[in-house]
């Protein structure tokens, strides 16, 4: 009886620690934003995006629609950013490399301007989760984004 009993704990181990460990593995969420950029030629640039992230074991990809107006002209948005991704060690930080983006014909939103809008430095990000249905991304040096569940 103690070794079924002990058997079970052992058992109930582990899956505790498998779903502590993957528990960024296997998110699907969004991402509602607004944000304002002045460059410092006084230039503004605002963006409204809704992000969906899916982030797979290996695999993460960013679906960007919305708008960016840069002074008075307005562009949509309208994108799918697919990236590579491998955990760092144990840790929660992931690497994201081999990045691949397609657009649609409606995206009219330049690289450039796109560029001032998007992810800052997403070559290294951590991924925490703060509520049942909630993550936050934050970048190396600063927050990207939080993230709830669809």
């Amino acid at each position: 009886m103690a070794v079924i009993i002990l058997n079970l704990i052992i058992f109930a181990l582990i899956i505790f620690k498998t779903q502590s460990d993957s528990a960024t593995v296997g998110i699907k969420c969004f991402s509602n934003t607004d944000t304002r950029r002045e460059l410092s030629s006084g230039r503004v640039i605002t963006s409204k995006l809704t992000t969906l992230v899916i982030l797979q074991e290996n695999i993460m990809a960013l679906s960007f629609k919305g708008s960016v107006t840069d002074e008075q002209r307005q562009y949509t948005v309208d994108r799918t950013m697919s990236l590579s991704v491998t955990r760092v060690g144990n840790s929660k930080i992931y690497h994201a490399y081999h990045h691949s983006l397609s657009k649609t014909p409606d995206d009219n939103t330049p690289e450039e301007l796109f560029s001032h809008i998007q992810l800052d430095n997403f070559d290294y990000f951590y991924v925490s989760q703060i509520k049942d249905d909630t993550w936050i991304f934050d970048g190396l040096e600063l927050p990207i984004m939080t993230c709830s569940a669809f």
